[in-house]
């Protein structure tokens, strides 16, 4: 499903850019205007994908809130990174993160 060079976008980092966040320019040089985006809804894989996260992190006694749960499942599930601006998703296993 994901496009090389495709990367989930976390809310916080939607929220700095259009509050006009200067650092976050050259992450999207040359991209689609971001007011176009594909929305992304949770299916069954996904479900899977939340609860075998959740799992890991509480094996590992790293819980994170169940909303970024629900991001961090679909970016493992679509095996696409992450650009977030929450440290907490690096604790995730398998998840890609960045930093922006």
């Amino acid at each position: 499903m994901s496009a090389p060079g495709s990367v989930l976008v976390d809310t916080n980092v939607v929220v700095a850019y259009f509050r006009g966040d200067q650092a976050l320019r050259p992450h999207f040089a040359g991209a689609a205007p971001l007011t176009y985006a594909v929305v992304l809804f949770p299916d069954h894989d996904t479900t899977a994908s939340y609860a075998q996260v959740k799992a890991e992190l509480a094996q590992l006694g790293r819980p994170i809130p169940d909303n970024d749960l629900w991001i961090a499942a679909m970016a493992r599930h679509l095996d696409l990174p992450l650009a977030t601006r929450d440290a907490h998703f690096v604790q995730v296993p398998r998840l890609k993160t960045l930093a922006w």
